[in-house]
């Protein structure tokens, strides 16, 4: 049995997954494969096999469990799957092919890149998903993928992403802790599939991907392979499921949403993996735009190669311009969203209503009344004014962010912004700040005579080892 014969095995093993997914119904793994025969899982390579064992091991079980929940975790388990597909035939090749030239490198992780820009934009698509915090988590955890461009410590890029992904984690955690244990036994499940592969690269691909030596160069064509039968599938000890090839990590590239329309969509999706090789899996993705730099871009109007050609100058990105959102959904939620230089967004909320401000610049948001929490999301600029809020504020990869409480306001949280300051009332004093990723950050706290002094907030720490523990206490510089 050759292993592109065992590329299909485990496509139809991962489409009874699937199936399984999109019905609703979940087998356990024991059941997703049949027998086979034992000299056939022999001739599989080593590198091979252990990342079969990761997907039989980890990822089908992360599958049945977002099964459970079904939605948006669903469908954006489903880009998952066609990653994870596409970096199997990836690794498939570099068992048999020796390392590819630098300019050949970008081509064959396209198929890569494009599957996991699908799932960063699936995530955007829907942040007013009752499970966005689900699609963040794997948003943001995903690019540990792109291990496979990482070189010479691939495995501590792996851990990177998981610890990006630990402010969503916790916020499921937090929310769904006495409520739903299906929603906790998702975010262990998928924190535990990203340690598996962190595991299966630490042993496989210490100092980065492994290619045969003695192989003939990596090309495309041998990455478009495709099985010339489709073998009984089979389970052997832990082998288990898609093909082909992931990457770098997500980007803005506008690709279909998938939509889940029951067993035939599955069979549909791996068909087509199964018969059309690498680019099968995500032709229908927008290729990754770079720059001159090998940076992506995002997306811009088509261009004339005739013209592109002449252009001896960089072009500037075309930003797509957002229609402004300013509206209270359901009475619960109000929505601030792609506001630009606009001073007088003021909102009347109560104690059951959360504010969302998304992607606004040059802005002042007032919030009037007592409210039950706040948050900035990507802004820039802008300043928010506010009495009372119930839970907290929350600020996230922010740039030049002001704030000010008027009332109280139990916990304010920062994370991935560069620019935060914040004037406290007397009210507010007693207010706990959790602070990650994030500079230049400052509180004003008022005096006896409502005069404001600033105090800077830690950005660098140092730890030592003292009394038998490890003592942290913010670097001062001296």
């Amino acid at each position: 049995m050759t292993d592109i014969q065992k590329l299909s095995e485990l496509v139809s093993r991962l489409e009874a997954v699937t199936r399984t997914l999109e019905s609703g119904s979940v087998s356990a793994p024991s059941q997703v494969g049949s027998s086979s025969v034992q000299s056939e899982c022999e001739s599989v390579h080593p590198r091979l096999q252990g990342y079969d064992n990761w997907i039989a091991e980890n990822v089908e079980k992360f599958i049945q469990i977002s099964s459970k929940i079904g939605g948006d975790v669903v469908e954006i388990s489903e880009l998952l799957i066609q990653a994870i597909a596409a970096q199997r035939l990836y690794i498939q090749m570099g068992t048999k092919c020796s390392a590819p030239g630098q300019s050949d490198l970008p081509k064959l992780l396209q198929t890569q890149t494009n599957a996991l820009q699908a799932i960063g934009e699936f995530r955007n698509a829907n942040r007013r998903s009752k499970v966005f915090n689900h699609l963040s988590a794997i948003s943001e955890s995903i690019p540990a993928l792109g291990w496979v461009c990482v070189s010479p410590a691939p495995v501590p890029y792996i851990k990177e992403m998981i610890d990006s992904a630990v402010f969503y984690t916790n916020r499921i955690l937090k929310e769904y802790k006495d409520k739903d244990q299906t929603h906790v036994d998702w975010t262990k499940s998928l924190v535990s599939c990203l340690n598996a592969l962190m595991a299966y690269v630490k042993e496989h691909h210490t100092t980065g991907m492994s290619w045969n030596p003695k192989g003939p160069k990596a090309s495309l064509e041998k990455l478009k392979e495709k099985p010339s039968k489709s073998p009984k599938p089979a389970r052997t000890g832990g082998a288990g499921a898609p093909p082909p090839p992931p990457c770098p990590p997500p980007a803005d590239l506008e690709a279909p949403k998938p939509k889940s329309t029951g067993q035939d969509s599955a069979g549909a999706l791996f068909s087509q993996i199964n018969n059309l090789g690498a680019e099968g899996i995500t032709g229908h993705l927008k290729k990754v735009p770079r720059g001159a730099d090998g940076k992506r871009l995002k997306p811009q109007n088509d261009v004339p190669k005739s013209k592109a050609a002449k252009n001896t100058t960089p072009v500037k990105k075309q930003e797509v311009v957002e229609a402004p959102v300013f509206a209270c959904e359901g009475g619960k939620k109000w929505f601030v969203e792609h506001q630009k230089d606009n001073h007088n967004l003021s909102i009347d909320a109560n104690m059951t209503q959360t504010v969302y401000i998304f992607k606004c610049e040059n802005c002042t948001v007032q919030v009037h009344g007592k409210c039950n929490s706040i948050t900035a999301d990507m802004c820039k600029k802008i300043n928010i004014v506010f009495d009372n809020a119930v839970a907290q504020l929350e600020v996230i990869n922010g740039q030049s962010i002001k704030c000010q409480v008027m009332g109280n306001v139990p916990t304010v949280s920062v994370e991935k912004t560069d620019g935060f300051h914040m004037y406290l009332s007397k009210e507010s004093l007693n207010a706990q700040f959790i602070t990650a990723k994030s500079s230049e950050m400052n509180l004003s706290v008022p005096n006896e005579q409502d005069e404001f002094t600033e105090f800077p907030l830690p950005e660098q720490f140092k730890t030592v080892w003292r009394n038998g523990n490890f003592v942290t206490v913010p670097n001062d510089g001296h």
